[in-house]
């Protein structure tokens, strides 16, 4: 019997198994190929998804950016797939790539749309001091997260969650989606929903520039941004005599090796520093920013 949809799942992340798990329905539906971005080939993320693909013996391969291109989507059309899933994905789909897919790509995106749309959203939204983060699964189109929504809900972010927790509930709420998304798909009850993308917002990538606390914080800011930047991502930092220095906590914490009293819009808080950044590049950046 022939599999009705062959399924090309683009992943950076071994939690992909439970949408695998979820996909394998015996002659309806099956993961014929699992797809990491090459610029991330040689990191211990993509080495575990390397390593659950053998254990699955589900081929894996990997999408080159430009170079290669086409001998990568010629592999797709010949394995003949016919939906996309992306789960935890970080590279660009390039457009011709889309076009492969007859039923499209879906993709999970942790964020609200049209409100959150873009790159690095949840760090974005928990800096913004949002109560809740959107989970969505929708369909990729050329212009970032305006496709068409398929299933969304929302997790709460508590007043102490970091970036990291919070990234765990989304996963899990992904999963969850997932399931019954898959289930309304495979008995042809799928709703769709069209996003106004005359509201909302797309959000950048965050950059160290973006990481900058100055006195026009208050203090709940402060706080708000340090759970948004908490490693494993670039913590944010101050301009400390002319240094930049990073900002590990508000209390006492590891491998700090100053405290100080910061001026906040609303009044001082200590911050606990660590040692100095020297980043050439960002120190131009906060200089051409403090002469606009």
């Amino acid at each position: 019997m022939t599999l009705k949809y062959k399924i090309a799942l683009f992943t950076t992340s071994d939690s992909a198994a439970n949408i695998i798990e979820i996909c394998q329905i015996k002659n309806l539906s099956e993961v014929v190929v699992i797809i990491y971005p090459r610029n991330r080939k040689n990191t211990e993320k993509i080495k575990s998804v390397i390593r659950m693909a053998e254990k699955l013996n589900i081929p894996c391969i990997e999408q080159p950016y430009t170079e290669g291109l086409e001998e990568f989507e010629r592999t797709l059309v010949n394995k003949g797939v016919n939906l996309g899933i992306s789960w935890n994905y970080s590279q660009i789909i390039k457009v011709s790539t889309l076009r492969i897919f007859e039923l499209g790509i879906w993709n999970m995106h942790g964020g609200k749309i049209p409100e959150y749309r873009g790159a690095n959203v949840l760090q974005w939204a928990i800096a913004n001091g949002e109560r809740e983060i959107g989970v969505t699964w929708h369909v990729m189109e050329e212009e970032v997260d305006s496709g068409d929504i398929l299933i969304k809900d929302t997790v709460p972010v508590e007043e102490t969650e970091t970036a990291l927790e919070v990234r765990d509930k989304i996963f899990s709420k992904g999963i969850q989606l997932f399931k019954i998304l898959w289930h309304n798909f495979i008995n042809g009850q799928i709703t769709k929903e069209s996003p106004d993308l005359t509201k909302g917002k797309v959000y950048p990538p965050r950059r160290m520039i973006h990481g900058l606390i100055d006195t026009s914080f208050s203090k709940k800011q402060v706080k708000d941004i340090l759970r948004a930047q908490c490693p494993p991502w670039p913590r944010p930092y101050i301009i400390y005599n002319g240094e930049i220095r990073p900002v590990h906590g508000i209390e006492e914490c590891k491998d700090y090796t100053e405290i100080v009293s910061f001026p906040c819009k609303d009044g001082l808080i200590n911050l606990y520093l660590g040692p100095e950044v020297n980043d050439k590049e960002l120190k131009k950046l906060l200089l051409e920013k403090q002469n606009r």
